[in-house]
C-alpha cells in the first residue's frame, strides 16, 4: 500500500494535446458560422419598418391628380406588386430574406373632405406586419398634393398636431407614425376656444387667451413692423404670403418718396447716390413657431471708385415713420459746402439726371459749376428724340430715349431723357411667368409687360416678398437662397402683378444607367456608368446596387465582377429613384 501511494501518475501528454486542439478547431468553427450568420443578417437591405418608408414615399408621390379618388369616401389603391411592376419601387426582402406579401401589401388613398386625403400604407412580411396613416392636402383643386404633417416618423407623437394627422396603429415592429414634413403645407389659422397658458411678450402685445395654431403673436423686434397681421394669433408661411398685396404699396410708397429724396441729394452733393430694392422680411414669433407681419428696410448708397458706402438705413412703421440704423447723409452736404467755393477741383451737377416727357414738351436743364467764368456747351444724342439750345432747353421732338450731355472744360455730365407719345397711365402689367420652379442656387429672368405700350412711366419695382427665400434684383433677376414658397411682385404705377416662386433643395428625381445590357466574360471587371439627375442633386451618396443572382456577378463600389455563368438583373438606387440592365455571363 505504501508503495503503490509513491507511486508516480503518469500523465499522456500527447493525447492531451490533441484533444486541447480538436476542441480550440471546434470552438473556432462555431464563432465562425455565427459570424457568417450575423454577416447576412447585415446584407438583409431592409427591415420593415424601412421597407415600410419606402412605401410611404412611393405612395405620396404616386397619389397625386387624377389617382386620387375624386368622391367624399372614395378609395383607391396600388398593391406592393403593381408598385414594383410600375417601377415606384424596387423588390425588398424582409429581414429573414424573404419576399414580403406582394398583394396583401398596399397603399390605400381615401377622400375624407373637398380637400382633404389619407394614405394607409400596409406592409406583410411573413408573420410581422405594419402600417402607416398620413394626411395629404391638396389646395384649390391642384394636381399635386402636399403632406400636412408636422414631424418625420422619429418625433413624439404627443407634440401639439392641430392640422389632425393620423398616428400609426398596432404594429409588431414598434415602428411610429411616418409622417412626412412639407414646407407648403397651409392649415387654418384659426384660433381653438381652449384657453392658453403663454405669458405675454416684453413688446406690450395683447395677452393671447386662446389656443392658436401657430402659437401666440408676441414678437422681439429693435426695429418696427411696417405692416402686423391683425389678431392675436401668428400665422403660418403660406397665409403670411398672402399678405403681399397689403405690404407691398405700403414699401412701394416709401421707396417712390426716399428716391426723390436721394435724387434731389445727389443735385445738392454732387454724389453719385442710389437706392436699393426694399428689403422685405417676415417677422417670427417668440417661440419661432409662426409669423406676424413684415419689417421693411431701405438703403441708401453712394457709389465711390472702387466700392460703395451706405450713407442711410431704416425701417419704415405702419405709419410711415423712419427708424434710422445708419444716418450720413449730412456729412454729404457738409463736404460740399467745404469744397464748392475754394477747391480747384472742377465739379458740375445738373437739376436733374433723368427725366421722362411727352412729345412736344420742352423743359429746361440747369447745370452748376463749382468755378467761375466757365462755358457750359450743351449736346444731344439724338435731336431727332430730344434737341438742346445752348441754354439749356430741350424740347421732346420724337419718342425714345436720348441723353443730354454739359461739358465744361472736357469733363461732362449727363441727363437721360426718356420721351414717349402722350400721358397715358398704365392700365396693367403682367409677367412672363405666374409660378416658376427653381432649384437652390438657380437665377431666372423674370420679364414685365406693361399695358398700353405707350404709357408714359415704365419704371418697374422689382420686389421680393422674402428674399430669404428668393432675391430679386432692379432688373428682375430671381435668384433661390433657400427651399420654400415666396411671390415676387412686379410694380409699375401702382399696377401690379406677381410670380409664386417654389425652391426646392437640388433632390434627385431620375437615376439613369449609361450602359447598355453588359456582357462580360468569367473573371472580367466593369465599372458601371449611371447619371444622377438633376445636376448637382444632393443624395449623400446613398446608392445601392442589388443583384438578383449574386452567384453571377458581384458589385462593390459600382465595379461589376463577373463570377459564374448566367444572366441576371442588376438595379441601381439612388434616393428611392431605380434604373436596371441585365448582365450575361459567358465562359471564357
Amino acid at each position: 500500500m505504501y508503495e503503490d501511494k509513491q507511486r508516480k501518475i503518469k500523465i499522456n501528454w500527447k493525447s492531451l494535446l490533441i484533444k486541447m486542439v480538436i476542441l480550440l478547431v471546434v470552438i473556432f468553427l462555431i464563432l465562425w458560422f455565427i459570424s457568417i450568420i450575423n454577416k447576412k443578417k447585415q446584407d438583409v437591405p431592409s427591415n420593415i419598418g424601412t421597407n415600410l418608408k419606402i412605401m410611404q414615399e412611393a405612395a405620396s408621390e404616386y397619389f397625386t391628380g387624377s389617382k386620387l379618388p375624386e368622391n367624399l369616401n372614395g378609395k383607391v389603391s396600388i398593391t406592393l406588386k403593381e408598385m414594383i411592376d410600375s417601377k415606384l419601387i424596387i423588390e425588398f426582402k424582409d429581414q429573414n430574406g424573404k419576399a414580403c406579401d406582394l398583394t396583401n401589401s398596399y397603399a390605400e388613398a381615401t377622400k375624407v373632405s373637398d380637400e382633404d386625403y389619407t394614405i394607409k400604407v400596409k406592409l406583410v412580411c411573413g408573420k410581422e406586419n405594419d402600417y402607416v396613416i398620413d394626411t395629404i392636402k391638396v389646395k384649390n383643386n391642384s394636381n399635386d398634393p402636399v403632406i400636412d404633417n408636422n414631424e418625420d416618423n422619429n418625433q413624439d407623437n404627443n407634440q401639439d398636431n392641430s392640422s389632425g394627422d393620423s398616428t400609426s396603429n398596432g404594429s409588431t415592429s414598434n415602428s411610429s407614425t411616418n409622417t412626412k414634413p412639407s414646407t407648403s403645407t397651409k392649415p387654418s389659422t384659426t384660433p381653438s376656444t381652449t384657453p392658453s397658458t403663454s405669458n405675454p411678450g416684453t413688446n406690450n402685445k395683447p395677452t393671447n387667451t386662446t389656443t392658436c395654431t401657430y402659437g401666440n403673436k408676441e414678437y422681439i423686434s429693435n426695429y418696427p413692423l411696417a405692416y402686423e397681421i391683425s389678431g392675436n394669433c401668428a400665422v403660418s408661411k403660406d397665409d403670411y404670403f398672402d399678405y403681399g398685396s397689403k405690404v407691398n404699396p405700403i414699401g412701394t410708397k416709401e421707396y417712390t418718396k426716399i428716391k426723390d429724396e436721394v435724387r434731389n441729394l445727389a443735385n445738392e452733393t454732387g454724389t453719385s447716390l442710389y437706392v436699393e430694392t426694399p428689403i422685405y422680411t417676415g417677422v417670427y414669433n417668440k417661440a419661432n413657431t409662426g409669423l406676424v407681419g413684415y419689417q421693411i428696410k431701405f438703403v441708401v448708397k453712394q457709389k465711390l471708385t472702387y466700392t460703395t458706402k451706405v450713407i442711410y438705413e431704416y425701417f419704415i412703421d405702419s405709419n410711415g415713420n423712419r427708424k434710422a440704423v445708419i444716418d450720413n447723409r449730412a456729412s454729404l452736404k457738409v463736404t460740399n459746402n467745404n469744397n464748392s467755393n475754394t477747391s480747384s477741383s472742377l465739379s458740375i451737377t445738373l437739376n436733374t439726371y433723368a427725366k421722362t416727357m411727352n412729345v412736344g414738351d420742352t423743359y429746361q436743364l440747369i447745370a452748376s459749376v463749382n468755378q467761375s467764368n466757365k462755358t457750359i456747351y450743351w449736346s444731344t444724342s439724338n435731336a431727332n428724340i430730344v434737341s438742346v439750345s445752348q441754354n439749356g432747353y430741350i424740347r421732346a421732338t420724337g419718342t425714345g430715349t436720348a441723353t443730354i450731355k454739359a461739358t465744361v472744360d472736357g469733363k461732362g455730365v449727363a441727363a437721360t431723357i426718356t420721351v414717349v407719345n402722350s400721358n397715358e397711365a398704365v392700365t396693367g402689367v403682367t409677367l412672363n411667368t405666374d409660378a416658376k420652379t427653381m432649384y437652390v442656387g438657380d437665377t431666372f429672368q423674370l420679364k414685365a409687360t406693361i399695358t398700353p405700350s405707350s404709357a408714359s412711366n415704365k419704371e418697374i419695382t422689382w420686389v421680393s416678398a422674402d428674399s430669404n427665400i428668393a432675391s430679386i434684383s432692379s432688373s428682375g433677376v430671381v435668384k433661390a437662397v433657400s427651399a420654400g414658397s415666396v411671390m415676387v411682385w412686379a410694380i409699375v404705377d401702382g399696377k401690379t402683378a406677381y410670380a409664386v416662386i417654389t425652391v426646392l433643395d437640388k433632390q434627385v428625381t431620375r437615376v439613369e444607367i449609361v450602359d447598355n445590357d453588359l456582357e462580360l466574360s468569367i473573371g472580367d471587371t466593369h465599372k458601371l456608368q449611371y447619371k444622377v439627375y438633376p445636376d448637382g442633386a444632393i443624395y449623400n451618396k446613398r446608392v445601392y446596387f442589388y443583384v438578383d443572382n449574386a452567384s453571377v456577378i458581384k458589385v462593390e463600389d459600382g465595379v461589376i465582377k463577373a463570377v459564374g455563368v448566367g444572366k441576371t438583373k442588376l438595379t441601381v438606387t439612388v434616393d428611392g429613384k431605380s434604373d436596371y440592365i441585365y448582365v450575361t455571363v459567358r465562359e471564357v
